[in-house]
Parts: C-alpha cells; structure tokens; sequence
C-alpha cells in the first residue's frame, strides 16, 4: 500500500510539475497583466495587507486564469465540475477529524493546514496525504464499532468549535444533501446537456508533456481532479474493507465500493462521494448481525 501511494504521488506530482507552470506562469507575473484573445485583467499586487501573502498568491493568480476567463473554454467546463464537486469533498474533511480516536491526530491537528496547501500544490498531492494521515493513525472500524456497541457517538460533541458546521453535516445532513444536490444537479447533467465537448476531453489529461501555457494548465488541473477523487475513492473503498475485517459489514462492501463509478457517472463526483461515505456511516450503527 505504501509503495503504491508513492508511485502514485510521484506519477501526480509529474503529471503536474508545478516547477514548470511556475516558469510558464512567471512572464504574466513580471508584467503584472493576464491578457488573451478575449481580453485582458490586471493583476492587483500588493492585494493583501501581508507581504507573504502577496508574493504566495501573485503566482497562483495567473494558473487559474486559463479556466477562470474562459480563456481555457475546455478548462472552464472541466473546473466549473471540479469545484463544485470539492464542496462535498472539503466538507467532510472538515467533519472526518471530529471522530472519536481522531483528536490530536495529524488529520484533526492540520485540515486548515491541508485546505491551504492543496490550493497551492494541488488537492490531488495533498489529498493522498490526507488519507495517508487519516489512516495511518485516524481511528480504526474496530474502534469506532465499540463506540457504537457501548451506544456513544462516533463524534466529539464537547470540544467542537465549529458547532455549527457538524450539526449540518452529522444531525440534519442538510449541508450534505444540498452539496450532494448541487453535485449530482451540474455533473453530469448540466455538463453532458450544455458542453460542447465530450467527458473525455474536459476531465482526461492529454498524454505526454505540454510546453503551451494553456494546455499544461488544463492537463494540471484535471490530473488534480483525477487525483483527488481516485485517492478518495480508493479512501472509501479501504474503509468498507476495514468495516468489513471488524465485522460491521458483511460481503456486501465489494459491491459498495464497485458502485461508486456507477454512481459518479449518474451523478457526479462530489454526489458518489457522499452517497460512499453515508453507506459507510450506515454500516457503523446497524452492523451486520454475525
């Protein structure tokens, strides 16, 4: 398992060399301007009152542009998708850390900290490390299971400080489903109906290296995007599968994690994801009767 997230964290982080967009990046920082065929923006610098803030954010400013202007017209449909599937995918990150077990671990101790760099490096690097954390010293199916048999919530109640937030996302749901609604409502049916182009073109990452601004740009984020839900899919998957060795879930978690493609093609990344990780939840308060 170890060897496998190496390889795939070197094959993400080759797929979207930030050396290279930083020096294809670099001529739109030093003339202060983001001009294309369809117009021009200036960049604001200095635009925070901090000065590490400024020199940080001045070159991410260009590396979104492609998709932000509609510069990139592919790059627009494919990031449109892309983010509104992470709200599901931030979301639970947020929630996850509040398990019991997970308190003082490095998945609880550092989600700003993960949030911050994936919009820097790319969510696709950082979320393998995420689950890499979370798996490595978050709680355990077993754990968790006892929890439930001794009737106590899986959840910190007492030491929560974003209250709000989990009442939404572990009482009411609320916040989910209206994510999951969003999700399932622009991917893939708004897409599929309104895009111009196929599925292949705007979330397939074109092989081989690209010296065009705009095209590594693209091939950058949807090998960011690829990469974040293939590690939460695989995350998801190796939590049936731990269900399954303590004993809450019975067979049926092979077919849990092989409907996950189903479902994102019916209805979108973000949707699958909360759709996997509720059924996950439901395993954890009706286990399977031995």
């Amino acid at each position: 398992m170890a060897s496998f997230r190496v390889r795939a964290l070197r094959a993400t982080f080759q797929t979207m060399d930030g050396e290279k967009v930083g020096v294809l990046a670099k001529p739109f920082v030093d003339s202060g301007l983001i001009e294309w065929e369809g117009g021009k923006v200036k960049i604001i610098y200095p635009f925070h009152h901090v000065d590490f803030f400024n020199r940080l954010w001045v070159g991410v400013t260009p590396v979104f542009a492609t998709s932000t202007f509609e510069w990139d017209s592919v790059g627009w449909w494919q990031v449109f998708s892309f983010l509104v599937d992470l709200g599901p995918l931030y979301a639970l990150w947020i929630l996850e850390p509040y398990r019991v077990g997970s308190t003082w671990a490095p998945a609880y101790l550092y989600v700003p900290l993960f949030s911050l760099t994936a919009q820097i490096y790319g969510i696709g690097l950082v979320a393998l490390l995420y689950y890499f954390l979370y798996i490595t010293f978050g709680p355990t199916a077993s754990d968790l299971g006892r929890a439930c048999s001794r009737n106590l919530t899986v959840w910190h109640r007492s030491q929560i400080h974003l209250l709000l937030i989990v009442l939404l996302l572990h009482t009411a749901m609320l916040l989910l489903l209206v994510l999951g609604q969003i999700s399932s409502g622009v991917c893939p049916v708004y897409i599929l109906v309104s895009s111009p182009y196929s599925l292949s073109t705007m979330f397939i990452p074109e092989v081989g290296p690209q010296s065009e601004f705009l095209r590594h740009m693209r091939k950058a984020l949807q090998a960011d995007e690829l990469a974040a839900f293939i590690n939460t899919f695989l995350w998801l998957t190796y939590s049936y599968f731990d269900l399954y060795s303590a004993g809450l879930m019975g067979n049926e978690w092979l077919f849990k994690a092989t409907s996950l493609p189903i479902i994102t093609l019916l209805c979108g990344l973000g949707t699958a994801f909360i759709v996997g990780w509720y059924m996950g939840e439901i395993a954890l308060v009706s286990p399977t009767e031995p």
